[in-house]
């Protein structure tokens, strides 16, 4: 994670960890972070749970996906193709409008 990042956000992170607590095995969607550090984050946050991750951007997703390989954090974050008009969820209920 790029702590100057992670550092821009610590106000937005520490409102989501209070929205959230107990963090520990939820499963939360994050939408287009572009950064992809706010995933990361959160999985280090805890013990069991998922974490899914949408992204627009080709390039970004191809990134995320890479360093989450090199992380090896496939079991707990998984990064998805977001359409512009539809998510695609993991069940796929996601639904155009």
């Amino acid at each position: 994670m790029d702590p100057a990042e992670i550092a821009c956000l610590s106000l937005i992170l520490g409102q989501m960890r209070t929205d959230l607590e107990p963090l520990d095995g939820r499963h939360v969607l994050v939408l287009c972070t572009a950064c992809r550090d706010i995933p990361f984050w959160l999985a280090d946050r805890q013990t069991h749970g998922r974490i899914t991750s949408l992204e627009l951007s080709d390039e970004l997703l191809d990134s995320s996906r890479k360093t989450l390989k090199e992380k090896s954090l496939g079991h707990c974050v998984e990064f998805r193709e977001a359409g512009k008009t539809r998510i695609a969820l993991p069940d796929d209920t996601g639904r155009s409008h």
